[in-house]
């Protein structure tokens, strides 16, 4: 069976960015307020904070808006921690570089640092929605690789340190009650099944980020204006509806 930490890592360095729609229809549910609020009581003065599979930075183009807006790159340069994007893929990671950033390409599944060597956190945007294509069918992370992924995360983590999760959820066409949606139960990353993984890897503290409600109203009407003309044209008439399931953040302490 494919997997995503080999299959997965090699679509996304490769074809993945010119085959998926625009990241800009993603956005973090989390408001800056929130994310300080968070972090407040971590000291993180020149404090070694890992960006997991970080992609484009906001703004970053080639043909078209790669943008994954979100606001803890922000808080965390606010409290002056060093910030280092780890990515797969070349290409975001130049335009990274290019901004002044810290970045190490590497597959998040074996990340290149020592035991209990991050001193400051990592952060974990939208990756655990990742999926890749392959013979036209669409692969999600399996229970396993999310186990594993947690499991190399906890790892390198020191004592007190943090990892936050921010998860954008899935859009999905209701009719009615009706859900339509091609994403099995068991490919969605929920809050409690990484809570499970999270407690039986020695996590000390594991509490849910608030998300910000008018974030997600901004989404979905941003979603709905990205939709292939005669899937919009739907969604507008009232004969369908377009949400959000599984939206989610949280913040993990080993």
């Amino acid at each position: 069976m494919p997997e995503y930490r080999k299959e997965g890592a090699d679509y996304w360095s490769k074809q993945g960015i010119d085959n998926e729609i625009p990241v800009a229809v993603y956005q973090d549910y989390v408001a800056a307020e929130e994310y300080r609020r968070v972090l407040e009581n971590f000291v993180l003065q020149d404090r070694l904070v890992l960006n997991l599979a970080a992609g484009y930075p906001p703004q970053a183009t080639n043909h078209r808006t790669f943008s994954a807006p979100t606001e803890i790159e922000l808080c965390l340069k606010e409290k002056n921690a060093r910030l280092t994007a780890v990515d797969i893929a070349e290409d975001p990671l130049k335009k990274r570089n290019k901004e002044d950033e810290e970045v190490v390409k590497a597959n998040v599944f074996r990340l290149p640092f020592a035991n209990e060597s991050i001193d400051g956190g990592c952060v974990l945007i939208n990756f655990l929605n990742a999926h890749y294509k392959s013979d036209g069918k669409t692969f999600f992370l399996t229970p396993q690789e999310r186990e594993e992924l947690l499991r190399e995360i906890f790892r390198v983590l020191k004592k007190d340190t943090f990892l936050i999760i921010s998860n954008f959820g899935h859009f999905v066409f209701y009719e009615g009650t009706k859900k339509h949606t091609p994403v099995t139960e068991s490919e969605i990353s929920t809050f409690e099944t990484i809570k499970r993984i999270a407690d039986k890897l020695g996590f000390s503290r594991i509490e849910e980020i608030s998300l910000d409600q008018q974030r997600e109203e901004t989404a979905t009407k941003t979603a709905v204006e990205n939709l292939p003309p005669q899937y919009r044209d739907i969604v507008k008439s009232g004969k369908m509806d377009l949400k959000c399931d599984n939206a989610w953040a949280a913040i993990l302490v080993k």
